[in-house]
């Protein structure tokens, strides 16, 4: 029972599952939790050897860490340490930071509307010159994927 007990007393990630006490059921199949005790991992960098013991080193040590070891890498870990970056920033930094984030939407969003504005205008001129040329709506419907009513409403309002 002793051995048990100091096995037990190594695990890092403990499942839990409720469980109704008086038919010793499982409560639910799919609530089940997770506790991870970080003070228990004691690997080494070097010792690594799963994503687990990845994520668990990374998560212990993050406050610590200067540089990633060479065995976090990925996008993922790449992710997590540019969050971390950004969490440890000043106030001033972080406002900073927020500010050019939401410019940097503010010009991918106004890029956008300029590239959809810019297909819809082509595709406009596309089928003013279809309808010229006297080609079939079947043929502008299947070339441009406007619908039959969207081609004869534009050439209603568009044509001379």
């Amino acid at each position: 029972m002793r051995k048990k007990f100091e096995e037990e007393k190594e695990e890092v990630i403990e499942r839990v599952s409720l469980m109704w006490e008086r038919t010793k059921t499982p409560f639910s199949k799919k609530m089940k939790f997770a506790f991870v005790e970080l003070p228990r991992f004691r690997k080494t960098a070097e010792e690594l050897e799963t994503n687990v013991d990845r994520w668990l080193f990374t998560l212990k040590n993050l406050s610590r860490l200067k540089d990633r070891p060479a065995l976090v890498q990925g996008k993922i870990f790449e992710k997590l340490f540019e969050l971390a970056e950004i969490k440890q920033l000043t106030e001033e930094n972080m406002k900073q930071y927020k500010k050019s984030v939401l410019d940097y939407y503010d010009v991918q969003d106004a890029m956008n509307y300029a590239r959809k504005e810019g297909i819809e205008e082509g595709m406009k001129k596309v089928i003013q010159k279809c309808l010229q040329k006297n080609m079939l709506i079947e043929d502008i419907v299947f070339l441009t994927g406007y619908s039959k009513e969207q081609i004869i409403h534009y050439r209603m309002n568009n044509m001379q």
